[in-house]
């Protein structure tokens, strides 16, 4: 029964996000919304398939957080190049809200630093920390430095 709500509610989102109601409620929630259970979905099985190959290194989880953030700044790039327009920019921000939101949660890597003996949290969530920022600052900074940020479109 929970399951076929939960389709039924993710088919709403979708149903919304094509006939809005209003414009500004598909960049604002619903766009979210629909791509919140994908990001979900793979954090689950990253986090299932490689957790437990390194008890003192949660691998599914540091690759779920460095590949949101890595979706997340080629989102943001894309978002502040002149294409895609307004609804572009709209499923752009869906995708880094939903997407990455639910891909990259606080709360599982603090339950597991938590969880880990000192050392090995320090070295873990160092490592989460600088090669999150790092690939944020080599997809962001390309951008910048080359043909700079325009405009966000979205609002």
């Amino acid at each position: 029964m929970c399951v076929l709500l939960g389709w039924g509610c993710w088919l709403g989102a979708v149903l919304l996000s094509v006939w809005p109601p209003r414009d500004f409620w598909r960049g604002r929630a619903t766009l979210a919304l629909v791509f919140a259970p994908p990001g979900c979905l793979l954090r689950f099985y990253l986090a299932a398939l490689l957790n437990g190959r390194r008890p003192a290194f949660p691998l599914g989880t540091f690759a779920a957080n460095v590949f949101g953030c890595a979706v997340l700044a080629m989102a943001w790039d894309i978002a502040h190049v002149p294409v895609g327009g307004y609804v572009g920019c709209q499923v752009l921000q869906g995708i880094e809200d939903g997407f990455c939101g639910c891909l990259t949660t606080i709360s599982t890597w603090v339950a597991e630093l938590a969880a880990l003996r000192r050392l090995h949290a320090y070295l873990y969530g160092a490592a989460s920390v600088l090669v999150s920022f790092a690939l944020m600052v080599v997809i962001m900074g390309g951008l910048r430095w080359t043909d700079g940020f325009s405009h966000l479109d979205c609002h």
